[in-house]
């Protein structure tokens, strides 16, 4: 289990904004990758950071799939809508997994 952690920890984003250690762990056939978005408003000042899990199924094939993606607590939601982060975050996050699934 811990390769496949390391591995994901290789393939997913890191920086742009997600700047935090990413934190796995995985219930039945789901992975649920923890990190946090480092938040900057229009004139470059950070705001705080919004937390944020990413659930991974693995398919009966092996391919990873983006599952969906949930913030955690009341100001990682509101800073969520504030600065509308989810379609970022979930087509930066599906995108670095379907990448690896192309290889």
């Amino acid at each position: 289990m811990n390769n496949l952690f390391d591995w994901l920890t290789d393939i997913l984003p890191h920086g742009s904004g997600i700047d935090c250690d990413w934190h796995f762990d995985m219930k039945n056939e789901t992975i649920r990758a923890s990190n946090s978005y480092h938040v900057m408003d229009e004139h470059g000042s950070y705001r705080g950071y919004a937390d944020f899990t990413l659930a991974i199924a693995v398919a009966d094939d092996g391919q990873l799939e983006f599952d969906r993606l949930t913030f955690h607590g009341r100001d990682s939601q509101y800073l969520n809508r504030q600065y509308m982060l989810r379609d970022y975050l979930e087509d930066t996050l599906a995108m670095s997994l379907a990448q690896e699934n192309l290889q």
